[in-house]
């Protein structure tokens, strides 16, 4: 780590953390004294969810601009940016610029949380402790450097939390839809229907108040084929055919990350009875992820665990993708738990998901429900993917940033843009609502 820090690029410096800020420390704050005085000034603790925040008092300790870390517990080197007026327990350390118009805390921030972790001691209880904080060795640019890859690494992080703000919207409205689509279906116009002002269109069915043209059927009813995979494990680690098995089955999509590949003819071997196909809806059966449910999106053979089966859909009388919204909705979920339920080992057998029943309404309407879910899906999956690269290119500039290798003069401005303009999610969802 030395020879890391001693590589720095012209006009840098390295030094100590005490050479440039003023080391504290909090003090003994308990859930008694925030009770007895409340008030809107917060009190950061040791924990590292909500930003640290334990409560709030009618009194502060701290005004202005400081970095505090958490010294002892399992969150030991955890390093936080503050400004404003606040309290911090006496399991935080604060850190206060020496001469502030020549150092950035935020930068300060961003730089120690590279370090601090490798400076824990963990003999018994984790600690890093304000002696230890103060010889911590950090590379330091020019002042306007140093604020210029604040800004930077501050956009870059509202940028994310923004996107994860909209996935979490996303999500809420799927899962608003997912109820009403599954529960009142879509009428010859468009349009859900409405148990209060049309009771007469609904019925009373196992599942509850269903719309009168659907039925309730069995999987077995409305499948061709239901299988699970071979319950041998293979003894081939190689060759040309994967091997699946339910870590690669997530929560709608196939995780190929981590995939197994096995012989020829233990593939074969395999195959011959467990003979899964493009289309196939993959359900996991067996362990912590029973539930779990993607469709086959493989055009090519590949051979099953038994801890995954395949429900193979009627065409004529069931959309596989119907089905997988219907599987990973609240509804399925909780009906797979209902079957499990006093089983000693986490286990849905091959005739339990026969028997597994799902509301069934024209294949039309089917067709409709899955469309307007499966967008969805996409939406947020475009998110999600636009997210990870997000936090990817976060943790390339601030190793690149942070240590010189990349000055800030040398960064393209493709590196900040916005995503592509999209329409505000509101306006989206109104154009494709469905109107009750």
């Amino acid at each position: 780590m030395l020879d890391e820090i001693n590589s720095i690029p012209s006009g840098w410096e390295v030094c100590c953390v005490e050479d440039v800020c003023k080391l504290g420390r909090g003090r003994v704050i308990s859930t008694e004294e925030i009770s007895e005085n409340p008030g809107n000034y917060p009190v950061y603790s040791s924990q590292s969810s909500n930003e640290g925040i334990m409560g709030y008092l009618n009194t502060f300790d701290f005004e202005g601009e400081y970095v505090t870390w958490t010294t002892d517990g399992a969150n030991a080197g955890t390093v936080f940016y503050r400004k404003g007026k606040f309290n911090c327990t006496n399991v935080c350390g604060t850190l206060e610029a020496r001469k502030p118009r020549h150092i950035d805390m935020r930068f300060i921030s961003r730089a120690l949380a590279m370090y601090t972790k490798k400076h824990v001691s963990y003999i018994g209880n984790p600690k890093l402790m304000n002696n230890t904080m103060a010889k911590i060795l950090i590379k330091l640019p020019p002042f306007p450097e140093q604020r210029r890859i604040a800004e930077i690494l501050d956009t870059l992080d509202e940028t994310i939390r923004k996107t994860e703000a909209l996935i979490d919207k996303l999500k809420r409205v799927k899962e608003g839809l997912l109820h009403d689509l599954l529960t009142r279906g879509i009428d010859e116009h468009g349009q859900l229907r409405d148990p209060a002002t049309h009771p007469e269109q609904f019925k009373d069915s196992p599942l509850g108040r269903i719309p009168k043209e659907w039925s309730i059927q069995s999987l077995k009813e409305v499948s061709t084929k239901i299988q699970d995979g071979t319950h041998f494990s293979p003894q081939s680690k190689e060759g040309p055919y994967r091997y699946i098995t339910s870590k690669n089955i997530r929560f709608g999509y196939l995780d190929l990350r981590e995939c197994g590949w096995i012989s020829e003819q233990e593939h074969q071997d395999i195959y011959t009875r467990c003979d899964v196909t493009y289309g196939d809806v993959l359900l996991t059966k067996d362990g912590a992820n029973t539930g779990n449910a993607a469709i086959n999106t493989l055009r090519e053979p590949f051979s099953l665990l038994s801890s995954v089966a395949f429900i193979r859909v009627n065409e004529k009388l069931l959309d596989n993708e119907y089905l997988l919204q219907y599987i990973l909705s609240p509804v399925g979920q909780d009906c797979i738990t209902d079957i499990m339920s006093g089983l000693a080992i986490t286990r849905l057998t091959l005739q339990k998901i026969k028997d597994f029943v799902i509301p069934v309404p024209s294949l039309q309407e089917q067709n409709l429900i899955g469309s307007y879910l499966k967008k969805q899906d996409n939406r947020i999956q475009k998110e999600q993917a636009y997210l990870n690269k997000l936090k990817q290119l976060k943790k390339g500039l601030m190793d690149d940033l942070l240590t010189g290798k990349v000055r800030v003069n040398q960064l393209d401005d493709s590196y900040f843009k916005e995503p592509s303009e999209q329409e505000p999610l509101e306006k989206q969802l109104e154009a494709e609502a469905i109107k009750p």
